[in-house]
């Protein structure tokens, strides 16, 4: 447990320092529109594999997301360390990223 703490602690901090990590205040989509995240995506230039880190279940972002080839959406406490370092940017809201500091500050 403790070793998968710290793997993911290194994963983020990478990606962090290599300016990979892109933090939103809110992601929603109100109809289930992939034209609405590649526009999103484009704006906030994220290129590659791109993995967006969602703090809630939101279907029509899901849906959204799953008909684009290089993108992918998960909740952030199922984001894997694999996830994290097989993405070339991570794109994330505020209320995941908050997760994150709580879940790997516990000690």
């Amino acid at each position: 447990r403790k070793v998968r703490r710290q793997a993911l602690r290194i994963a983020l901090s990478d990606k962090f320092l290599n300016n990979k990590l892109i933090v939103l205040d809110e992601l929603t989509c109100e109809a289930p529109k992939t034209k609405t995240v590649v526009d999103m995506l484009n704006a906030v230039k994220a290129e590659g594999k791109t993995l967006i880190l969602l703090n809630e279940v939101n279907d029509n972002t899901e849906l959204s997301v799953r008909n684009i080839y290089s993108a992918a959406a998960c909740l952030a406490d199922h984001a894997s360390v694999y996830d994290i370092l097989n993405a070339n940017t991570l794109v994330a809201t505020e209320a995941s990223v908050k997760y994150f500091e709580e879940a790997l500050l516990d000690e």
